[in-house]
């Protein structure tokens, strides 16, 4: 059970409580990472660490929620313009996440255990809802247990939630994160949950500070959907509001209607506490309510080159007798070609090396472990 949490609940809130598997050896005043609470207990004098008592002190280190995009107690932001499907993303991300499934199965999202979620929304109605989640569920197999896992508030006969975090709706958060042990907390959309001025990076601060401060107390990681609104800017810059929204986040998914299909490019803006990871493309069938990873041509293009250099000999004595081949076997115009080869130079499957003694031309051969 999460005790950190000073709450007086209700004798049926407290009745509610589930068995949390969290392992917990808190002292009073101190969160369940060995810290010290941004709150702590009325009374408690206030707690300070030096830098190398921070350094020596053991802490339970949590693996991230999703690798390469959230770490434990982490905050994603998902930007994009009306329409895109940052609902669905969200959505689709809070079902793997308490399946414990990779994100679209792929392994640089890796997802080590299910957690339970809690998704918190404004928008879609308890009947469209129940049709979004069953249909969700279905096309991309997820189990009942699952479902178990995944949360709406209930208030009115709905689904739809809406609050203040500068006033109360902070504390029913961490009111229903502490009764059903939630890990992982979705907002939809941010503009639904504060009545700060959005383009004032002040009071738009204090209401993402606020959400800090439930993730860190609570030990909850946060999803946050919000509105493009910027149409001339790029990135994480085209968001609505205030500047201190992306400052906020600690990564960024920005979503992009790709011009040549009805796919959804989405590009990694910002990572601040893993390396930098290269963007998607998510494709949605007509009808379908769930995302799936989408093949890029460059995902095509790129063995194919491979196994065509594999095929000469692993070596040619330069990019123009490649390219012909490349021309030949894909049947591309020759800046086509091109464009493949240094796609596949750039990702390391085919190597390119000077010849000795001759300072001008160069080879290509396939990296070594490739070579079929």
């Amino acid at each position: 059970m999460k005790q950190n949490i000073q709450l007086n609940l209700t004798k049926e809130e407290e009745a509610g409580k589930g068995d949390s598997t969290a392992e917990s050896d808190l002292e009073s005043g101190f969160g369940p990472n060995g810290f010290p609470e941004a709150n702590p207990p009325e009374g408690l004098e206030p707690v300070a660490l030096s830098a190398k008592e921070i350094i020596e002190r053991p802490i339970k280190v949590k693996p991230p929620v999703v690798d390469n995009l959230m770490d434990d107690r982490d905050s994603l932001l998902i930007t994009g313009t009306t329409g895109i499907g940052k609902t669905l993303l969200a959505g689709e991300i809070g079902m793997y996440i308490a399946q414990g499934r990779n994100l679209f199965d792929k392994e640089a999202f890796y997802i080590s255990q299910p957690r339970r979620v809690l998704f918190v929304q404004s928008e879609i109605s308890i009947k469209n809802m129940q049709f979004r989640l069953k249909t969700q569920a279905q096309e991309l197999e997820v189990a009942e247990d699952t479902l178990h896992r995944i949360f709406l508030p209930w208030e009115n006969n709905d689904v739809r939630v809406t609050g203040d975090l500068l006033n109360g709706f902070a504390d029913s958060l961490i009111r229903y994160i502490t009764k059903y042990n939630i890990e992982v907390v979705i907002l939809d959309p941010l503009i639904s949950y504060h009545s700060a001025n959005e383009n004032d990076n002040v009071q738009v601060r204090k209401a993402l500070d606020t959400i800090t401060k439930v993730s860190t107390s609570c030990s909850v990681s946060t999803i946050i959907c919000h509105h493009h609104g910027k149409i001339d800017l790029e990135g994480h810059h085209a968001a609505r509001g205030a500047s201190a929204i992306a400052d906020w986040a600690s990564t960024i998914l920005t979503l992009k209607n790709n011009k040549s299909n009805e796919n959804v490019s989405v590009e990694i803006s910002k990572v601040r506490n893993f390396e930098s990871t290269p963007g998607f493309t998510l494709k949605k069938e007509r009808g379908s309510l769930a995302f799936r990873l989408a093949v890029t041509e460059k995902e095509v293009r790129v063995p194919a080159i491979k196994k065509i250099l594999a095929e000469a000999g692993g070596m040619l004595k330069s990019q123009n007798a490649l390219n012909k081949l490349v021309q030949k076997e894909l049947g591309v115009s020759s800046r086509t070609g091109l464009i493949a080869i240094q796609e596949a130079i750039e990702t390391g499957d085919i190597i390119v090396e000077v010849v000795e003694g001759k300072k001008n031309q160069k080879q290509l051969s396939v990296a070594p472990g490739n070579l079929q």
